[in-house]
């Protein structure tokens, strides 16, 4: 009985048919990485509640901050877990949970997810933001970048933008908000409940090194200009 010959494929066809599996091959948590995890204990809680006739519950309406048990705790029905749901997911399980006591309540709800930012922004602190905002939405929501000279990382002083700091669920990584660089992922990276977005401040030395350039270009532009009326007289 002949045996069937050996085939001595090359390495570059070996590593093309390696990468052909990894990409085909079901993404599992990683890829997972940019989905909102949902509300988490500090987040805000906005319910509307109607009766069927249209009448407004005041007392079960309001802005309610989930605890840090990710529950929050609602008249009638009591303790309701929230964690991990989204507005919609919320709306579902309240309108299930109180059409027990009414008849075909209407209830409509809008969650605020709590980010920190801090550093070199205008007004260091804790937001509460719409799901659907970005990094950038939150660092304009603490009012910007400073724009002074000053290093100080106080309001005025000079961010380092192409440094910012994202610290999610504990894991810090470094996101380069340049516009010379940033690309769309960037522009779009969406912020999930409980980030804390920190703006650094510029060196000293690369402080130094900006305002000797802007300088010189200053002088630059003065000096043309100098020229022209020089020429123009």
């Amino acid at each position: 009985m002949k045996r069937r010959p050996r085939v001595h494929r090359p390495l570059g066809f070996t590593l093309l048919a390696l990468g052909v599996l990894l990409l085909t091959a079901p993404q599992g948590v990683a890829a997972q990485e940019g989905t909102s995890p949902g509300v988490r204990p500090g987040d805000k809680v906005t319910i509307a509640f109607y009766t069927a006739a249209g009448n407004e519950m005041d007392e079960i309406a309001g802005e309610r901050i989930v605890d840090r048990n990710g529950k929050l705790f609602l008249p009638f029905v009591g303790t309701v877990a929230v964690a991990g749901l989204d507005a919609d997911g919320i709306r579902r399980l309240l309108t299930e949970r109180y059409a027990e006591y009414f008849a075909d309540p209407v209830i409509e709800v809008t969650v605020q997810i709590k980010v920190n930012v801090t550093g070199a922004v205008r007004n260091p602190g804790s937001y509460f933001l719409d799901p659907s905002s970005t990094v950038i939405d939150a660092i304009a929501e603490a009012g910007g970048t400073g724009t002074g000279l000053d290093i100080s990382g106080q309001f005025g002083g000079a961010a380092d933008i192409s440094a910012v700091r994202l610290v999610r669920d504990g894991v810090p990584r470094i996101v380069d908000l340049d516009p010379d660089r940033a690309g769309i992922e960037v522009v779009q990276m969406p912020v999930f409940s409980g980030d804390w977005i920190h703006v650094p401040p510029k060196s000293e030395s690369r402080l130094r090194e900006d305002i000797q350039f802007w300088g010189g270009v200053v002088s630059l532009v003065g000096g043309v200009v100098a020229v022209f009326i020089a020429l123009g007289g």
